[in-house]
């Protein structure tokens, strides 16, 4: 066979479940790096059994788009959250910090007004120069305060996003990029 056509209508939830599958190819390269390598596991694996090879590849598809899904609707509620709070910012660029002086905040620093983060405060904000868009959230990991929260990105650009990053003796962070998948 040369050539394999697939073809569904264009409002279809086939065609939405095809895209939001093309669209996590084309935004993460361990996805494709790992779907890429199935593809050819199986290509040896099959023996040109046409059918054995696309039912054998359904569930990281469907994996693939779950996830997806999960991801949209977290990264909605989140937006949902900000959209619905006012963030005040209590610690702006160039402030110092009112426990330990000599830690200048290099972006603006707040909080959600009316929500709770693990430290009973509302839920801690960085607000970058780049927009009002939520691009990213930080979840630490305080040894001091023995204690672990998000922070929600806002705007930041890439410098911004690593100015914010804690890595020191007492806390840790790993950053979640949102990846804009539309579903």
């Amino acid at each position: 066979m040369n050539y394999h056509f697939y073809v569904c209508p264009k409002d279809s939830e086939e065609n939405r479940r095809h895209n939001i599958f093309r669209n996590a190819l084309l935004n993460d390269k361990n996805i494709a790096d790992e779907y890429g390598k199935l593809k050819m596991r199986l290509i040896e694996e099959v023996n040109g059994d046409r059918v054995l090879y696309t039912n054998s590849k359904t569930d990281f598809i469907l994996g693939v788009i779950n996830n997806a899904i999960r991801e949209n609707e977290f990264w909605s509620a989140l937006d949902k959250l900000v959209a619905e709070s006012k963030i005040i910012i209590d610690r702006p660029k160039g402030s110092r910090h009112p426990k330990y002086p000599d830690c200048i905040y290099p972006v603006d620093y707040g909080y959600l007004e009316n929500t709770s983060s693990m430290d009973s405060n509302g839920i801690d904000v960085w607000k970058g120069t780049d927009g009002d868009y939520i691009d990213a959230v930080i979840c630490t990991v305080d040894l001091l305060k023995r204690d672990s929260e998000i922070k929600i990105l806002i705007g930041c650009t890439e410098e911004e996003k690593q100015l914010v990053m804690p890595d020191n003796e007492f806390m840790k962070g790993i950053l979640i990029r949102r990846i804009r998948n539309e579903i």
